[in-house]
């Protein structure tokens, strides 16, 4: 246990306390239970999806209101004892934190068996960010293993995903106190007098940190923001670790030398105080979007207005502050804590096992995780917190059973997954495409690593085959390679996710894109082949409201899909002229039927055991023609003006009569909403022998 010698801090204790060495103790602010209320509110609704796209800012409130808590008890504690004792305070924190946590742990770690299917890999995330969570450590496993972030729709399956917040808070409080005995002490070297000096360093020294901190996260976040899937390494980092966090919980820490100080303001002066502050939380939580680089400069509008919420309650008790006092709200933010641990793994597991319902049901999700909240208020949270028996080596104890429990129950659950993982319907999409598993993305023609690895040759092959395209092309490649070889050809893939293989581009100046594009295309230019084929996701291209084309022969960008159609057949048709000239058959494959949100991946697993049926996504066949009207017209066109062009359709195949399904004779043929899976490709044998390879010109001699 670390001690230091006391300061007399200034404030409005009596001078008698000064002198007896003790100070009246902080009284209780029912008004800050309320500020934890309108910060779990805020999260809780933002992650139901119903609005309040800045509702995730309630975390930030979430960091002020703990570092004026925590800051309020360390400073109080240094002033009257000399001393911080880190046995107590951690001590506290362990039945504070651990026993609520492990209890969500083990729900998490059951649901993860019961509900996230094996093949949408959140079973491995969910073990190892766990485990991480037990040892107050996610905010690490995330930045780590996530490589898009917060934001990214993938996160939306993550049961675990808000932990980070609490792997920040613990790791500042396993700094916080240190950090004050360590200010504390070179205050004292300075030979001054501790009642002159003492508060100046400690304000000082928050106020330089955190100035320093939120300098780091504007800095490193940048000002490129948060757009879904692309989140750098150094935004990642600004979001997730305590270095660019820690000023938020600073201000918190600030706001208790205010209290302490002489300062008075009236009650009218801090009224006001409180109804601005409550008003930038709101307004942060209605404006804000996850395009805002965070924590950055928008980060200021809801941790100033949790300062002046905190600041105004420490001199008046009417208007705001005497309603976040009141005991509804105050009875949610009893219970704060517990609700943001159980509502998000709530709403995910909801979310996986109904992902076609309306949002409404997410947001009855998040109210529903009041029950387990109240129930493990009652029963562990509050139990534990307030016994003071686990103290010293009983606190270090409860700690290790907490933790040990997590770990175990995550251990458990990674053996349960591994002994029901083969337990799924047969055809189930759990099989990575050539293209992914052999890394044969982003190649460019010299690259040796084409030869190596992603060509396939057979014994006297009569001639070549050649795969190019998006992931759609990928989404072939099993069956194509096989019949290929079958039919004696060798067979190439090579693919580029999200580019398309045509002269167009889908993001103006995405140079890598275009680069692959001409350099493949002088290639096949150059050389003849028995065949080459052509895979893209035109519909999408086309048809997406939102997704602009870019034509770089002109320059022209457009949105509207007619426009866009034109862009598309004129790209086409430079790119067909260029690779049909040695004389080459090229097959240019229509997109196949699209599904819009189907994620058969990410279905529950209860589901795939108990109700498979529940994992197909039917389409009327009408609405797949609507969704090609622009873009299958575009793509016959650009082959009609070639003679050895072809356009190949396995429409037909995909869909029976007027619908078309993602599962087909027992077997899951697609993978996502756009993509076949690996054994839905391999049922297309027949149609590529017959439609594809009847193309293929052998070579001569």
């Amino acid at each position: 246990m670390v001690t230091t010698r006391a300061p007399s801090e200034t404030g409005p204790e009596s001078e008698a306390a000064r002198h007896a060495g003790t100070e009246p103790s902080p009284r209780f602010r029912p008004d800050i239970q309320g500020l934890r209320a309108i910060a779990v509110l805020l999260v809780v609704v933002f992650h139901s999806g119903i609005g309040w796209s800045g509702g995730f800012l309630g975390v930030d409130v979430f960091f002020v209101v703990s570092g004026f808590v925590i800051g309020r008890l360390l400073v109080h504690e240094l002033a009257t004892t000399d001393r911080i004792g880190l046995g107590d305070f951690y001590s506290r924190r362990v039945r504070r934190i651990l026993p609520a946590l492990v209890v969500v742990l083990v729900f998490i770690a059951l649901g993860s068996v019961l509900v996230l299917a094996p093949p949408s890999g959140l079973q491995p995330l969910a073990a190892k960010v766990g485990v991480a969570s037990a040892l107050f450590s996610a905010n690490f496993a995330l930045l780590h293993l996530t490589k898009t972030g917060y934001f990214d729709l993938s996160s939306e399956w993550n049961p675990l995903l808000h932990m980070w917040t609490l792997a920040v808070e613990e790791q500042f409080y396993l700094v916080f106190p240190c950090f004050l005995i360590g200010v504390h002490r070179l205050a004292r070297r300075r030979r001054r007098r501790a009642g002159r000096t003492g508060s100046r360093w400690l304000v000082v020294a928050c106020a330089a940190v955190g100035v320093a901190s939120f300098v780091a996260g504007v800095v490193i976040a940048g000002s490129h923001g948060f757009p879904r899937g692309s989140l750098s390494e150094n935004q990642q980092f600004a979001f997730y670790l305590l270095p660019t966090r820690a000023w938020e919980f600073l201000a918190g820490v600030l706001v208790v030398f205010l209290e302490r100080s002489r300062v008075q303001i009236t009650g009218r002066v801090a009224s006001g105080a409180a109804l601005v502050g409550v008003g930038l939380i709101i307004w942060a939580g209605w404006f804000v979007t996850g395009a805002s680089p965070t924590p950055g400069v928008i980060a200021l509008v809801p941790v100033l207005g949790a300062v002046m919420l905190i600041a105004a309650g420490n001199t008046t008790t009417v208007g705001v502050s005497r309603l976040l006092a009141t005991r509804p709200v105050a009875w949610i933010g009893d219970r704060s804590y517990g609700w943001y641990l159980w509502h998000w793994p709530v709403i995910v597991f909801t979310r996986i096992s109904a992902p076609t319902a309306p949002t409404w049901v997410l947001l009855v999700a998040g109210a529903a995780s009041l029950i387990p909240t109240e129930l493990s208020y009652r029963l562990v949270e509050k139990p534990i917190r307030f016994d003071r028996s686990w103290r010293g080596r009983r606190a270090v104890k409860l700690a290790g059973i907490c933790c040990g429990i997590s770990l175990l129950a995550f251990g458990g659950a990674a053996i349960a997954q591994r002994a029901t993982h083969g337990l799924h319907l047969p055809g189930h999409p759990e099989q990575a495409h050539l293209d992914h598993d052999r890394g044969c993305g982003r190649m460019l023609p010299d690259d040796p690593r084409v030869e190596s690895r992603c060509t396939w040759h057979t014994t006297d092959a009569r001639g070549d085959v050649i795969l190019i395209g998006d992931s759609h092309a990928g989404a072939l490649s099993e069956v194509v390679r096989d019949r290929s070889l079958a039919a004696g050809y060798d067979f190439t893939l090579v693919t580029f996710s999200a580019c398309r293989f045509a002269d167009v581009d889908i993001v103006a100046g995405d140079t890598p894109c275009h680069r692959w594009v001409q350099a493949w295309t002088d290639e096949l230019a150059a050389h003849p082949h028995s065949l080459v084929v052509v895979a893209n996701r035109a519909s999408w291209t086309v048809h997406d409201p939102d997704a602009p084309l870019v034509d770089p022969a002109t320059g022209d960008q457009t949105t509207d899909a007619a426009a866009k159609a034109r862009i598309w057949r004129a790209g086409l048709s430079r790119t067909l002229d260029a690779i049909t000239r040695p004389g080459t058959p090229v097959a240019v494959v229509a997109t196949v039927p699209q599904f819009g949100d189907f994620e058969i991946r990410t279905c529950a697993t209860w589901r795939l055991w108990f109700a498979p049926g529940s994992c197909t996504l039917t389409e009327p066949r009408a609405t797949v023609t609507a969704e090609r009207s622009e873009s299958l017209p575009a793509q016959r066109r650009a082959v009609a003006g070639y003679a050895s062009a072809h356009l190949v359709d396995f429409v037909d195949t995909l869909c029976v009569g007027a619908s078309c399904s993602t599962t087909r004779d027992g077997i899951y043929q697609y993978r996502d909403d756009s993509h076949l899976s690996v054994p839905g490709a391999l049922a297309l044998g027949p149609d590529v022998d017959r439609r594809l390879l009847t193309l293929a010109q052998p070579r001569a001699g």
